[in-house]
């Protein structure tokens, strides 16, 4: 009885801390929303990341958008040659990259876009972009890092923005699983046999 009640403790603790969610960063409703304005000016670990300094809101009036067009009504934009999506809370943090929507004024314009694990680089995506939205798919899990390179000057549109994050585990998680790992090996010791 002891043994299944410990064990539902470990796996409860751990199941409630390790749950990831998938998160669009559209870059809507965000307050104070401004042309021109860097994200993390405004809303810092938006979406769960942390975004580089070079990528500012951008009205997507300001794009000539047609009601069609994949994007809403902000997007963020950079004309930096290398732009950073990083982790935003520990060390070891990882998120998925699922996929995003990219474009640039500059049509013909050519990004890289390159994903790291553990500090070093896992995966590579060249795209040329037109002035219409293209989406591009990625499958990139455990990302400690993305970084888009563009041609400087050159504009980078980015929108909707697919991301798997997994939340930081709570602290009564941590202790739930505690608990249940000390209830185990208590009872593990138990039935060791006196000689």
């Amino acid at each position: 009885m002891i043994k299944h009640l410990a064990m539902a403790m470990l796996l409860a603790g751990a199941t409630g801390s390790v749950a990831a969610r998938t998160v669009t960063a559209d870059f809507e409703n965000i307050p104070g929303a401004q042309s021109g304005t860097p994200l993390n000016d405004l809303s810092p670990g938006y979406a769960g990341v942390a975004w580089d300094k070079p990528f500012s809101l951008l009205s997507s009036a300001a794009l000539g958008s047609t009601p069609d067009s994949r994007f809403g009504n902000w997007v963020l934009s950079s004309t930096s040659h290398e732009n950073w999506i990083m982790p935003i809370l520990r060390k070891g943090y990882a998120f998925d990259l699922m996929g995003a929507d990219f474009a640039s004024l500059s049509n013909g314009a050519h990004i890289d876009i390159v994903g790291y694990r553990n500090g070093f680089q896992a995966w590579s995506q060249s795209v040329t972009l037109g002035s219409r939205p293209t989406h591009v798919s990625f499958d990139w899990k455990d990302t400690d890092g993305v970084v888009i390179y563009g041609e400087e000057g050159k504009s980078l549109i980015l929108d909707n923005v697919i991301l798997g994050v997994s939340p930081v585990p709570e602290p009564d998680n941590l202790a739930l699983m505690a608990v249940g790992l000390v209830a185990l090996l208590l009872k593990g010791r138990r039935r060791e046999p006196l000689v």
